[in-house]
């Protein structure tokens, strides 16, 4: 019994164990360094990504997700391009790497194109 108060003084002493760093911690500190309203929210999707990250832009959005490999990337990346199909001016899907980004505008809204390529910019400028 005195081992194993020993041990758990000794782990909260040194943090204990670490939770894995989200792959877009940086970029959501980095986006919010650059004045963008983002903020990281649990992944949801199929495939299911590492992280997720909703930037708020006047009368849309632009999500983040970071996925594990290029295959489920691209396999999101391409089931998004048929919601930018349905909707092309609310709509926009962008992959790089790792990273699918999407901008979706409310109903009767046109997505600010420019604010999320805005945004984008500024994700990549961050680094991988």
């Amino acid at each position: 019994m005195r081992a194993a108060c020993i041990l758990v003084v000794l782990l909260a002493a040194c943090g204990g164990a670490k939770p894995a760093e989200s792959p877009l911690a940086g970029v959501l500190e980095h986006l919010q360094e650059h004045g963008f309203s983002a903020s990281e929210v649990p992944p949801r999707g199929d495939p299911r990504p590492e992280a997720e990250v909703v930037v708020h832009l006047e009368g849309a959005t632009a999500t983040i997700y970071a996925f594990e490999t290029e295959s489920a990337a691209r396999l999101a990346a391409t089931r998004f391009a048929f919601e930018e199909q349905a909707a092309p001016t609310r709509v926009r899907v962008q992959r790089e790497g790792l990273r699918v980004y999407v901008g979706r505008a409310g109903a009767g809204k046109t997505l600010p194109v420019v604010a999320f390529e805005d945004v984008v910019f500024t994700a990549e400028a961050e680094g991988h």
